[in-house]
């Protein structure tokens, strides 16, 4: 049966699905219901309501979302199909002239692992599908996504355009997400993410490359209740040296208590308690939680340290670039020394680690590697990252 999740018990959350151990995994589930999207009105120094998504499912899976305006008419729509559980394709529609009509199309193949390898992405035409972009994802042995190429349609052949590369901390928590030019090898755009010590989420940074520096572009920030779960988000846009306020969302999900649950985790004045099913609602009622109490703590690498320190340019050069039998990299900034020094392929391997011990000059043998583009990170006051190329 085909129904929007609308239990009596709602409230601003905004996770598909939130699971945790023990009795909060089967106890109960949250599922989203809506997102509202707002802009700011800087003149009445208000948030505005912009515009709602809608999420609707099928025997517990997303099977369709519905885009509506501010005065909440439906503009766009997208549909969902699966196979063995997974997604296979995703439809989006728009509203012409007061139609719905088809917009793209985005088919996903899968490995036996059910990870995604390819995703080919259609755009309706007049009559047919014509294709638009192709996307290749490859996995590290953690089953982490660490690279994934876009392909564009052109004059009837694919073409590369970039490439993602994905890292991780070791905690194993996506930390930086950069896009590369393939054929020339130059920056385009990443994006850094930073968590609090309860490994939440709270800062995802937009910068793009420009002038051989790093340009705040966007900062969302992630909001969450006393539990944990993420209930809002707020976008600010760096304008003239400072971020400005520009959008926000508020989300809202369904509590689906599941058979045979008695009791559930509530958050209650900083301390979790087990309540029983029939008095969740009363407790919800006077501002507590559903799940278990969580301190989220300060920010891993504070919000200034982080957004400031990687804007600026490069404390290092590296030369010859490109390079045959080896190349030498030079702190130029004596206040900030290399501490580490990684080499990567495309694919986010490491291929090789240096402990530069604060010298000011060490040099990388790149004999023993195969021509090609390659990532250098180099950690100091922050994590740097440039391309290199071996001929």
């Amino acid at each position: 049966m085909k129904t929007k999740r609308t239990a009596s018990i709602i409230f601003s959350l905004s996770l598909l699905l939130l699971t945790a151990g023990g009795i909060e995994a089967q106890s109960y589930r949250l599922i989203a219901d809506s997102v509202h999207i707002f802009s700011f009105n800087r003149e009445l120094n208000t948030m505005d309501l912009n515009g709602v998504n809608y999420n609707y499912y099928t025997s517990g899976q997303l099977d369709s979302s519905y885009t509506a305006d501010r005065t909440r008419t439906i503009t766009a729509k997208a549909l969902y199909n699966y196979s063995g559980g997974v997604m296979t394709e995703a439809l989006s529609f728009v509203v012409l002239s007061g139609t719905m009509v088809p917009n793209q199309k985005r088919v996903f193949t899968h490995d036996g692992m059910n990870l995604v390898t390819t995703s080919l992405v259609t755009r309706w035409q007049a009559d047919h599908w014509q294709n638009l972009n192709r996307f290749t994802y490859t996995y590290d042995v953690n089953n982490r996504l660490v690279v994934y190429s876009r392909e564009f349609w052109r004059v009837d052949a694919w073409t590369d355009f970039s490439a993602d590369s994905l890292f991780y901390d070791e905690s194993g928590r996506l930390i930086e997400q950069s896009a590369r030019s393939k054929s020339t090898g130059q920056y385009i755009t990443r994006n850094l993410i930073q968590y609090n010590l309860a490994g939440k989420k709270v800062f995802q940074t937009r910068q793009d490359f420009l002038n051989n520096i790093w340009t705040n572009v966007t900062r969302v920030r992630y909001i969450y209740n006393k539990c944990g779960t993420q209930i809002s988000t707020s976008t600010d846009r760096w304008v003239n040296g400072s971020w400005q306020t520009e959008s926000g969302t508020e989300s809202f999900i369904s509590i689906e208590i599941l058979p045979g649950a008695r009791k559930v985790p509530v958050c209650h004045n900083g301390t979790t308690i087990f309540v029983h099913v029939t008095q969740l609602a009363a407790h919800l009622a006077h501002g507590d939680c559903l799940g278990q109490c969580v301190d989220p703590g300060p920010v891993i690498d504070g919000e200034t340290e982080t957004v400031s320190l990687k804007s600026k340019s490069l404390p290092f050069i590296v030369y010859p670039n490109p390079a045959r039998e080896s190349v030498s990299i030079r702190m130029i900034d004596r206040d900030c020394p290399a501490t580490r020094i990684e080499l990567l392929d495309y694919y986010g391997r490491v291929m090789q680690v240096i402990n530069p011990d604060s010298q000011e000059l060490t040099t990388i043998d790149l004999t023993a590697l195969k021509s090609g583009n390659y990532i250098l990170r180099l950690t100091s006051d922050a994590v740097y990252s440039t391309v290199i190329t071996k001929r």
